[in-house]
């Protein structure tokens, strides 16, 4: 008796096969899933050592770029390993990594030398390597030369007139500089009005800031109140002239700086960090300051007046006020303005310049910095702005 027709083992046979594809099908498609996973593991890693790499050449940015720390007496330095902990959520360093260690950091600064302009500069760099798991990146950040005010468009480097900024660099240091260097930079003809913002890390000026420029500019200038912005943690300045002309037969021309902090949380310093650091007056406690600096440069404000001859009106200098700057050092607190007009008004009811500036310093505004504690020029023109290189 036959237990089976044809189709009956045609029908087993058909069975086997599929049995046989089925498992390898199931074989291959566990090999493609556990290699995917790997693979998804193997970029997760990647992607986290890529991201603690940076975050490492940024922290020791920070730090290089504060010219309150202290600089290394040589390069190249390698710093200690760096780890980041996933419990605590932040960076430590220690001798030993954290059970919850994610990766490990190791930053070096070293000087680099590469072409610019046809000539070999030499470059500060931070390279950074992180590692997570198998996975490797390294991140580089390398100095540049300085960018001047006027290669942002801010001012005519030839005439040194005032135009709309319309870029900010909250965390370079720019170099204000006409050629030749003695032309003032100013509020012209085709200046804007308003408030005109300097934004960027640290502001030095190697040109004076006389915001008149003498009264045959004055007469062709914007007319109503100015305010020149000076945006930066630190600021050097090399000669400033303040202008105040009141409006009778023609527009008043009112031209006052404001020393303000750049944009960004935490900048400048507080008040309560500062206390000890003042020569004289006192300081808000949780008020935000910067730092000012008045190079050899005359700092004075003008003083103008209207008259009309045949209808036709002129300039003529009334007087200057000598404001007594040079070569001192401040702290600012965000916001102060220098302002002629209110100047001239505390003259004219039988004050000084000096007591104009203890009032100052006494309510917090501008306060002057013990000499230990001040910054130089140099200080700040050893800090050049950082750019990723890879």
């Amino acid at each position: 008796m036959r237990l089976l027709d044809e189709s009956g083992m045609m029908a087993i046979g058909v069975a086997l096969m599929l049995t046989v594809v089925l498992a390898l099908f199931g074989g291959a498609l566990w090999q493609y899933s556990m290699a995917e996973l790997k693979r998804v593991e193997s970029t997760e890693q990647d992607l986290q050592a890529l991201f603690l790499a940076r975050a490492g050449a940024e922290m020791v940015m920070g730090v290089w770029m504060d010219p309150l720390q202290p600089r290394p007496a040589e390069l190249p330095m390698k710093l200690d390993p760096i780890y980041y902990s996933s419990a605590a959520g932040k960076f430590v360093q220690t001798e030993e990594p954290p059970a919850d260690c994610l990766g490990v950091i190791e930053v070096t600064v070293k000087i680099e030398e590469y072409p610019f302009e046809g000539e070999l500069m030499e470059a500060t760099v931070i390279e950074s390597v992180a590692t997570v798991g198998s996975a490797t990146r390294t991140a580089r950040l390398m100095t540049y030369p300085h960018r001047y005010g006027h290669d942002l468009g801010w001012y005519s480097d030839q005439t040194g007139q005032i135009y709309q900024p319309t870029r900010s660099v909250p965390g370079e240091l720019i170099v204000m500089r006409t050629d030749p260097p003695q032309t003032g930079i100013h509020i012209g003809g085709n200046s804007p009005t308003g408030t005109i913002r300097f934004e960027a890390g640290h502001l030095v000026f190697d040109s004076p800031l006389h915001l008149g420029n003498g009264s045959s500019n004055l007469r062709n200038s914007r007319s109503g109140t100015i305010d020149v912005a000076l945006m930066a943690e630190v600021i050097f300045l090399d000669g400033l002239e303040l202008v105040y002309l009141p409006g009778t037969i023609n527009p008043t021309k009112h031209y006052r700086i404001e020393l303000r902090l750049p944009s960004g949380e935490d900048r400048g310093q507080l008040g309560s960090e500062i206390k000890d650091k003042i020569a004289a007056g006192s300081v808000v406690n949780n008020a935000r300051y910067g730092e000012v600096y008045f190079g050899s440069g005359d700092t004075r404000a003008e003083y103008y007046n209207w008259f009309a001859i045949f209808g036709i009106g002129f300039i003529f200098h009334d007087y200057t006020s000598n404001l007594g700057l040079s070569n001192k050092g401040f702290y600012f607190r965000d916001g102060v303005k220098l302002d002629p007009k209110t100047i001239h008004a505390h003259i004219k009811k039988g004050g000084s310049i000096a007591s104009y500036f203890t009032q100052l310093a006494n309510t917090g505004l501008l306060v002057p910095i013990l000499e230990d504690e001040q910054l130089t020029r140099e200080d700040l023109e050893n800090i050049y702005p950082f750019f990723w290189s890879q």
